[in-house]
């Protein structure tokens, strides 16, 4: 499979699907780590994006210093 028809799969409406999918399945996650009374107070603000900072350390190319 070459690179170009690979990426011809994912055409708008399939990428929107695709995004919908992770979403709901992201939420299910959380929802489920939570204990029971931390998810009832989320279900009642409405949290649509959440930011995670990673602290990876990842060495630069002595030519891009």
């Amino acid at each position: 499979m070459s690179w170009p028809a690979f990426y011809d799969r994912f055409t708008p409406e399939r990428l929107e699907f695709l995004k919908r999918c992770l979403e709901r399945a992201m939420a299910r996650v959380v929802f489920e780590a939570l204990p029971t009374r931390a998810t009832e107070s989320l279900e009642a603000c409405d949290i649509r994006e959440i930011v995670a900072i990673d602290s990876t350390l990842i060495p630069l190319h002595p030519d891009l210093a």
